[in-house]
């Protein structure tokens, strides 16, 4: 290994994962500091002058070159056979969401196959951090609302698990349902939703930000805060989720659900935001966290069975 690599800060994704994700990780790589090593004082170099030196130089120089692009060529196939066989159904990008006399927000998204999707719910007790409830999954992320009651923290509106409810719906909080049973994603408008047997999960949280495609009346266009939002696309055979990097400040509702529609999104529900926003996954093996992910009841796990095809 060498001395440029053995001191490549934690997180950082090398040369090969760049090639895969293009820009997007040329750009996280570039908000790394970088850390050279110190190469050793080069020695006179000495030049020979006669034509068959030079043309022996000149031999030597292709086929330098022609031995670089066959291993350039290897190593490009190789780093996308073993990151297809990381994480062979979880797709991320980072991807770039326009604020109006703003920055750009930096958005992740990842992409997940429902086919086989198991999704849990995970107890954080409002004290494990958000990245101890990834394990061996593909990704975690915080959920819905949560507040006090009566000096006592508890979860707000719908949540349910393997058939399990672990909170009741609340009509007053309205907004929409994730919903994922039957080898299909849905997002429900909440007064519309009804119990189903054998749920795999379920999330109540607001606002709906798009139905059918096309945005909900009346979002909030002036208050900007990191986002968790979570998009059904091709028919609920995938499942999107979007989570904004807390650094940076965060759409407006409308904003989102705007950006989103251009995305490609079918329906679109937002989650818990601000503070609670948090995610972690693991990128070429490294694990990333994005946000604090603290003081949170509860994190969504999605992951699948390692035999299993997308």
């Amino acid at each position: 290994m060498s001395a440029a690599l053995a001191v490549r800060p934690a997180g950082t994704p090398d040369l090969l994962a760049c090639v895969r994700v293009g820009e997007s990780c040329l750009r996280r790589r570039a908000s790394h500091p970088k850390v050279a090593a110190v190469p050793p004082k080069p020695e006179p170099a000495r030049f020979e002058t006669s034509a068959p030196a030079v043309a022996r130089r000149v031999a030597r120089s292709f086929s330098t070159l022609a031995v670089l692009a066959l291993c350039s060529a290897t190593a490009l196939s190789w780093d996308d056979k073993t990151r297809a066989l990381d994480r062979p159904h979880l797709e991320h990008d980072l991807l770039q969401l326009a604020i109006r006399d703003r920055r750009a927000a930096r958005v992740h998204r990842f992409r997940l196959p429902v086919a086989r999707l198991r999704a849990e719910v995970i107890d954080l007790r409002y004290s494990l951090p958000l990245s101890e409830a990834l394990g061996d999954a593909d990704l975690v992320v915080n959920g819905g609302f949560w507040g006090w009651h009566k000096a006592q923290r508890r979860v707000i509106g719908l949540l349910a698990s393997k058939g399990q409810l672990l909170s009741p719906l609340r009509a007053a909080l309205d907004g929409g349902v994730l919903l994922l049973h039957a080898g299909l994603a849905s997002i429900v408008s909440a007064h519309k939703y009804r119990e189903r047997q054998a749920v795999e999960l379920a999330v109540q949280c607001r606002p709906r930000l798009l139905q059918a495609g096309k945005i909900i009346p009346d979002l909030n266009a002036h208050s900007r805060a990191p986002r968790t939002a979570v998009c059904v696309r091709a028919a609920g055979r995938t499942l999107d989720v979007y989570v904004t990097e807390p650094a940076d400040v965060g759409p407006s509702l409308q904003e989102l659900g705007l950006w989103l529609a251009a995305d490609g999104c079918e329906h679109a529900l937002n989650l818990d935001g601000g503070p609670s926003t948090a995610a972690a996954f693991r990128d070429n093996g490294e694990l990333v966290r994005i946000g604090a992910g603290r003081e949170l009841p509860y994190a969504l796990r999605f992951s699948y069975d390692a035999e299993s095809d997308p």
